[in-house]
């Protein structure tokens, strides 16, 4: 179940998985085989406050970068955007 309140988390490891539930502006899920649960402070860039992310979101926000923003790219020129004949 996902935590209401934001800045929290719910963490749940089975067999190697961890599955995270992060409430910021909204409800973050991460899936990962990589990281243990670990809540590291961070400071932001633009308002130099100081937050707790999980350590899975910091990495998929270091090192997924240019894939967020392509993906969002595709979204707004889709090839598949079906044409209307008039």
């Amino acid at each position: 179940m996902p935590p209401c309140k934001i800045g929290k988390v719910a963490a749940f490891h089975d067999k190697g998985v961890l599955v995270e539930y992060w409430k910021d502006k909204r409800v973050v899920t991460m899936v990962s085989t990589n990281v243990n649960h670990e809540i590291n402070p961070v400071i932001s860039k633009n308002t130099n406050v100081s937050k707790l992310k999980p350590k899975t979101v910091e990495l998929y926000n270091k090192f997924a970068g240019g894939v967020d923003s392509a993906d969002q790219q595709m979204e707004t020129y889709s090839i598949l955007r079906r044409t209307v004949k008039w």
